[in-house]
């Protein structure tokens, strides 16, 4: 929660310094709830690695809440739907558009793949690097700037005569574009691993 916290804060706030004459005090208001929806996903991202670690975690970390005993699976599972549901009711309650819905879901989909079989990408090293960078690296930073960008009004303008896909394309398809190519490498990185996981890993050392 305290890296999540900071990591959002602090790309909301780069958004404000660079423009600041759109600051006001309710915009703090205002942004409370999409930190909670950071929380939430942050959340639901170490309960469903808990729930599938939980033979693991008895062995190397018995003090967590499910090998402990304070909480069981059923609990869990209970648990994180609640976070889920929770976190996508405070987006339409905040009117998020497509672009940012479908960006939080898509940073869902592949937390939740990361952990849970039959795809379980924790179990290859490439598979795991990819997806922690395109998750927790591309789509969160992009998903957090776009989010806070959104909700201030601020358009993509051409500035310095500098010519970039979303000033030409528009942020919307540009945002689609993007995500679909991510899409299509975490899936090529898949099937790779899957076909012949020993050759895939001895190329890259």
């Amino acid at each position: 929660m305290y890296g999540t916290t900071v990591f959002a804060v602090s790309l909301f706030a780069r958004v404000l310094v660079e423009n600041p004459q759109l600051f006001k005090w309710s915009l703090l208001f205002k942004a409370f709830p999409g930190l909670i929806v950071m929380i939430l996903g942050n959340s639901l991202y170490s309960g469903i690695n808990q729930i599938y670690d939980a033979d693991i975690d008895r062995v190397n970390k018995p003090y967590l809440p499910i090998p402990a005993g304070n909480l069981s699976l059923k609990q869990a599972w209970f648990l994180m739907t609640f976070y889920l549901l929770a976190s996508l009711l405070i987006l339409w309650l905040m009117n998020a558009d497509l672009i940012t819905t479908s960006i939080y879901c898509l940073t869902l989909l592949l937390d939740f793949f990361y952990s849970a079989p039959p795809i379980r990408f924790k179990k290859s090293p490439i598979a795991t690097s990819m997806v922690n960078s395109v998750s927790g690296g591309i789509l969160r930073v992009n998903g957090v700037l776009y989010a806070t960008r959104a909700s201030l009004g601020i358009p993509f303008q051409w500035r310095h005569n500098i010519r970039t896909f979303p000033t030409i394309y528009g942020p919307r398809n540009t945002t689609f574009f993007c995500t679909g190519i991510l899409l299509v490498n975490c899936i090529g990185a898949m099937v790779l691993a899957f076909s012949n996981p020993q050759v895939l890993i001895s190329s890259f050392l």
